[in-house]
């Protein structure tokens, strides 16, 4: 049974954007995960809670195919912990069989998130894809 036929799970989880948090969409039955824009909340931990409780509950019952999409303009270090968190649960799930891919898409200017993006890569073992932009 899929996450979006579980009692008591909300299928689809959406924050819109600010200048200090992430746009956030996730969407258990089209198995799409996406944060966007960036992070610097005042409270990380409380701003992420609801996200890694839904994943969570996503990963025990995932769609049949799994896609993250990373599109960061900027995240602070906390961040950074609370994003080895969401790709800590990739990995079980991927460990588990399922099919699950990394998209990390970075301004083609940008080096310092390319370079994050190589090194969240080089700390998982899910297909991890890098996606230059204009």
């Amino acid at each position: 049974m899929r996450a979006d036929g579980v009692e008591g799970f909300q299928p689809v989880y959406e924050v819109k954007g600010t200048p200090e948090t992430p746009a956030i969409r996730l969407n258990a039955a089209q198995g799409r995960l996406e944060i966007e824009g960036s992070s610097m909340p005042e409270n990380p931990q409380a701003f992420y809670a609801p996200v890694l409780d839904w994943l969570q509950r996503y990963v025990e019952h995932p769609a049949s195919r799994t896609s993250l999409i990373f599109s960061m303009k900027y995240y602070n270090t906390s961040t950074s912990k609370i994003l080895l968190q969401v790709l800590s649960l990739m990995e079980s799930l991927f460990r588990s069989g399922a099919e699950v891919e990394v998209c990390w898409k970075y301004d083609l200017e940008d080096e310092d998130m390319e370079e994050c993006g190589y090194e969240y890569a080089e700390s998982t073992v899910v297909p991890f894809r890098m996606q230059p932009e204009r």
